[in-house]
């Protein structure tokens, strides 16, 4: 550690012990100084936080392609900001740090990054790859759903923060967690696909399993068991949403039961 304190020439009027620093001036917190600052100069630390600032800024506006909820990134070098069309920069954080990545909310829709200096290519990479699991829309639920069992939109709000989707007599909703917070009169646990799945399942009702299974592993389920007919004559397979969502695809029950 070392202190040093600079000033414009028309506000120097310090003189030699006017000023006093803890770490200022004495043999070894120079020396490491020194050292430190050949480090910084003559050990490709710029080079490298020049590369792997135009690295993160890419990858960064990258996420804007997929991920409506961004709306571009400000910064220069390795100290980036990400902004976000609404203000969920706290949840973006905290299910970030969830899935390893330390960040910080700054503004309610700005999140700062700021990796050390010495920050590798292939951990800008996972950063990114952290966020864009993390900044979670609705509109990419609403796209698998359609994928994956055929469902049509019914509405979605302005804000991409709430849809509806047609199941028939019932309709499938998808809300942000902020919008949840927002409007529901209990917290909620953030589904998460990496962790075990909550403690409801979506159930669907097919006269195919096989193929309605491998059609929403194809649209980007993850595959959990692969159908199989049950001792009471139901073939029943499970997939999870990439949201997290336990879902169920099984045939009629025997017997004309529903």
């Amino acid at each position: 550690p070392i202190g040093a304190l600079l000033a414009k020439e028309h506000a120097s009027v310090f003189e030699p012990g006017d000023h006093g620093s803890t770490f200022g001036g004495q043999p070894l917190a120079t020396a490491a100084g020194a050292y430190v600052l050949r480090r910084v100069l003559e050990g490709g630390v710029l080079r490298n936080v020049r590369e792997r600032g135009d690295q993160a800024a890419r990858a960064l506006a990258a996420l804007g392609g997929t991920r409506p909820a961004v709306r571009g990134v400000r910064g220069r070098g390795l100290l980036l900001g990400l902004e976000l069309a609404e203000p969920i920069a706290p949840d973006v954080v905290m299910a970030a740090m969830r899935r390893g990545a330390l960040l910080n909310p700054v503004r309610p829709d700005v999140v700062r990054l700021m990796p050390p200096l010495t920050v590798s290519a292939a951990e800008i990479d996972r950063c990114a790859a952290i966020l864009g699991e993390a900044i979670k829309n609705v509109e990419a639920s609403v796209r698998f759903w359609r994928r994956a069992f055929g469902l049509e939109l019914r509405f979605v709000t302005g804000q991409k923060d709430y849809a509806e989707m047609e199941t028939g007599a019932t309709a499938l909703a998808f809300a942000s967690n902020r919008f949840a917070a927002m409007h529901l009169p209990a917290p909620i646990r953030e589904s998460d696909p990496d962790e075990a799945a909550p403690g409801f399942t979506v159930s669907f009702r097919s006269e195919d399993v096989r193929a309605d299974w491998e059609r929403a592993v194809g649209a980007g389920a993850s595959a959990l068991a692969a159908p199989e007919e049950q001792p009471w004559g139901q073939t029943v397979g499970y997939v999870r949403d990439p949201d997290g969502v336990l879902v169920e695809i099984a045939s009629p029950l025997p017997g004309g039961a529903p």
